[in-house]
C-alpha cells in the first residue's frame, strides 16, 4: 500500500487519543470522541453571518466498517452515529447524538372475564 504510513499514523493517533469502545456490541478499537466541535454551516468563515454549530464528533477506523445509524458504546456515554462528516479511506468521522434505549411498550391488560348470569 503506497500510503501505508498514513494508516499507521492514524492508528497510532487513535491508540493514544481514543478510548476502547463497542460498535453494535462488538469491540471497534480506540475511538476518539471530540465534544463541541465547531462547524461552520456556510463557506468557511468568509462571511460574518454564517451560522456556527457545535457538535460531538467521533473518529473510528474504517476497518470496523462504521455506518450511520449504528450505536457506539464509549466510556463517555452511548451514542448513535448520526451523520458522516469525513471519510479519508483510513478513518471515518461521524456526528453523534446521545442514544437513549427505547422503552418497551407496556403489555395490554387482559380484559376482565364477564360474570356469569344467575
Amino acid at each position: 500500500m503506497a500510503l501505508g504510513y498514513i494508516a499507521r499514523a492514524l492508528s497510532k493517533g487513535l491508540a493514544k487519543l481514543g478510548e476502547p469502545s463497542l460498535l453494535e456490541g462488538v469491540p471497534c478499537g480506540n475511538v476518539n470522541l471530540q465534544r463541541d466541535v465547531i462547524e461552520y454551516a456556510g463557506i468557511g468563515d468568509t462571511a460574518h453571518d454564517n451560522p456556527v454549530v457545535r457538535q460531538d464528533v467521533v473518529a473510528i477506523l474504517v476497518e470496523f466498517n462504521p455506518k450511520v445509524g449504528q450505536v457506539l458504546a464509549h466510556p463517555d456515554g452511548t451514542f448513535k452515529l448520526d451523520r458522516l462528516v469525513r471519510d479519508n479511506r483510513y478513518t471515518r468521522q461521524f456526528i453523534v447524538v446521545p442514544y437513549v434505549e427505547p422503552e418497551p411498550e407496556p403489555e395490554p391488560e387482559p380484559e376482565p372475564e364477564p360474570e356469569p348470569e344467575p
